[in-house]
């Protein structure tokens, strides 16, 4: 059976790996309230979503709500990380189109 999700590319590893760091990172994000560790978390699920596209981001409402709920600061700031969060995660995961775009506009001028 494993062979047969390689081959049809049901791979779940990577992804796997991306949340539970992802969900790290939001852990200590929630201890103190850091901005790194929150930007830390949202790029880690970008990173998932790269590996296995719109799965990955079924945690992220969860993630939002958690830290807008929990995070022991003023509900301004939290709001202000969140959205520097969503920043992280769009980045994160533009990285593969960012990447090719060079080579396709390349090809194209010929």
């Amino acid at each position: 059976m494993a062979t047969f999700e390689k081959l049809m590319g049901n791979d779940v590893a990577p992804r796997k790996e991306f949340i539970v760091a992802g969900a790290y990172a939001l852990t200590r994000a929630l201890e103190r309230a850091s901005t790194g560790w929150l930007l830390l978390a949202w790029s880690f699920v970008g990173f998932g979503f790269l590996t296995k596209m719109l799965q990955a981001l079924l945690v992220a409402p969860a993630f939002a709500l958690v830290y807008l709920i929990c995070a022991p600061t003023t509900f301004r700031r939290r709001f202000v990380q969140s959205v520097y969060g969503f920043i992280a995660l769009v980045i994160s995961a533009c990285g593969r189109s960012a990447m090719r775009a060079p080579g396709r506009c390349r090809r194209r001028r010929r």
